[in-house]
Parts: structure tokens; sequence; C-alpha cells
């Protein structure tokens, strides 16, 4: 049994009793979660020269960032999530696996403190474009970059978050276009290169990422 077989069984056997995602979604592990994640691939064969370390931004059950550290074994991946069961599970994959890239940790994103320290950051599935952008952005360094999986809306999010990409001081690289399947549709990896520093006044507090996007 490879790796990725085995995170499947161990996912699908943790949420059994701790819900990380919906019975119809974990049926969809091998053929669609897995499969997009490992869409990083195509950014760091463009862009991941002098990638090393990268966090995943709300890593929820462990998607990107399980996949990505079984992959490339010489990137550091962090997997930053608030929900204390989701990291509490990829401690267990990270165990089970001997994934020494891994590196999980409970934290809200607006307390975490590693800011401007990593070469990327991604996020799947967690919020709306200009919220994923202020989210990222502040823990990537100068010149790195941040890369948003997106899928039927993303050309929409990408309109509605030109002032939070100009606020943040981001460039808009590149939309990446991928297919799982036929019946899924398109899906992309929005890509954003960092042109200066953040200011520690984002991401905002008091959930106003989410309630007031920029």
């Amino acid at each position: 049994m490879d790796k990725f077989e085995t995170f499947e069984r161990l996912f699908c056997e943790y949420n059994l009793h701790t819900n990380l995602m919906s019975k119809n979604d974990v049926q969809k592990i091998r053929e669609k979660h897995i499969p997009d994640s490992l869409a990083i691939e195509l950014f760091l064969e463009k862009y991941g020269h002098d990638v090393k370390n990268i966090i995943d931004v709300g890593t929820g059950g462990g998607f990107p960032s399980v996949p990505t550290a079984i992959k490339y074994e010489n990137l550091n991946v962090t997997a930053l999530d608030s929900i204390a069961k989701k990291i509490k599970f990829v401690e267990l994959v990270k165990n089970e696996l001997n994934l020494e890239n891994l590196f999980p940790v409970c934290s809200r994103i607006e307390d975490f403190e590693k800011r401007e320290f990593y070469d990327a950051a991604v996020s799947r599935a967690v919020a709306p474009l200009s919220s994923v952008l202020e989210y990222c952005t502040p823990f990537v360094k100068q010149n790195g970059y941040v890369v948003a999986y997106k899928a039927a809306t993303a050309d929409e999010e990408l309109l509605q978050a030109q002032k939070a990409i100009g606020i943040l001081k981001l460039k808009f690289v590149e939309k990446i276009e991928y297919c799982l399947s036929e019946k899924d549709g398109t899906h992309c990896l929005l890509v954003f290169e960092k042109l200066s520093p953040t200011s520690k006044k984002y991401p905002r507090q008091n959930n106003l990422v989410r309630k007031n996007p920029l």
C-alpha cells in the first residue's frame, strides 16, 4: 500500500468518528481531492525552482498539504488550521506516514506569527478570493507566491478581488487551468506574486476578513 492509499484509509477511518468531511465527499478522495491537491505540480513546474517552504492556509483534513508533502519530500509543508480535531488528524497522518517534511499547526490565521517567511502560500476551498489573499499574503516573503485553488467562479472572484490585490501589493501572474474529469469541469490555480512586505494590520482580526472583504 502506497502512502496515498494509506492516507485515504486513515482519512476514512478517522471520519467515522470525527467529522472531517461529508460522507459523500469522502467517497471522492481518490478521484477528486488528492488529484486536485496535486495540481500544485502545475505551479511548481513553472515557479517552484526556489520554493522550499510552503504554507497551506486552512488545510482542513490535509488538502492540499498532505498530498503535497507525500509527493514532494524536498518541500517543507506547514499545514495551518484553527480546528484542533483537523490538525490532530494531520498529526496522525504525519506520524503514520513518517512525513518529516509536514508541520501541522493549530492556530487562527490572524494569530499565526510566522510572517514574511514562506516561499509560497496555498489555499483550497477556504473562502472567496479576496479573503484568501488577505489570509495568505502576510506569511509569504517578498517575491514569493500566493496560489489559490479555484473552479467555476474563478474569473468572477478575480474581478471582485482587484481592490484586495492592490491593497496587499500583489501582482496577478497567471491562471493555470486543469481538468480532473469531464463531469467535474475546469479547475484552476490563480497565481499571485507578492511585490513588497505586508502591513501588520493584515490579516484583520474579529473575522473582518470574511465579514468585510477588502
